[in-house]
């Protein structure tokens, strides 16, 4: 059984390896200008009136980002392009 052992295990991973390999098709949506303009602006509004829309949009956008410098840049353009509005502070 032994002397099988090592054909064996080549198989099982020759099997994963090529499980893996299936192409995978991507989906498209076709999105209208217009529609793409509005969801932009209403993302934009998120992010000037709801802080924790705006604490994970920053997490989830600068999170991942490991260079300080380039950390904090990420962070302070949410402030340069999206401010928050003043009565919301």
């Amino acid at each position: 059984m032994a002397k099988y052992a090592c054909s064996i295990a080549a198989v099982v991973l020759l099997l994963c390896t090529t499980a893996e390999a299936a192409p995978r098709f991507m989906s498209y949506s076709f999105e209208m200008p217009e529609e793409n303009n509005l969801k932009s602006q209403w993302y934009d509004y998120l992010l000037s009136v709801s802080s924790r829309f705006r604490t994970y949009r920053m997490a989830k956008e600068c999170g991942p980002i490991d260079d300080m410098p380039l950390h904090g840049s990420c962070i302070g353009s949410f402030d340069v392009y999206e401010p928050i509005r003043p009565e919301y502070r």
